[in-house]
């Protein structure tokens, strides 16, 4: 890694074509989803670059306050 000096790795399917598919997939199937639920304001979202304590204590604390 140029930032931190550590190993790279890659999925075998992280080439240009691949990347561009799941992208397209992520925007024509995933996002009007997010949209939905942001527009029914069911939408929750947590920072997922926290530590892993921190994204469950958000996720939790989302749920408890959503009733679930």
């Amino acid at each position: 890694c140029d930032y931190c000096g550590g190993r790279v790795e890659s999925r075998p399917d992280d080439v240009t074509d691949k990347v561009a598919t799941r992208l397209d997939v992520y925007r024509d199937e995933t996002s009007p989803v997010l949209a939905y639920y942001k527009q029914l304001k069911l939408l929750k979202t947590v920072d997922g670059s926290l530590s892993p304590d921190e994204v469950h204590e958000k996720i939790s604390t989302a749920l408890k306050l959503s009733g679930l």
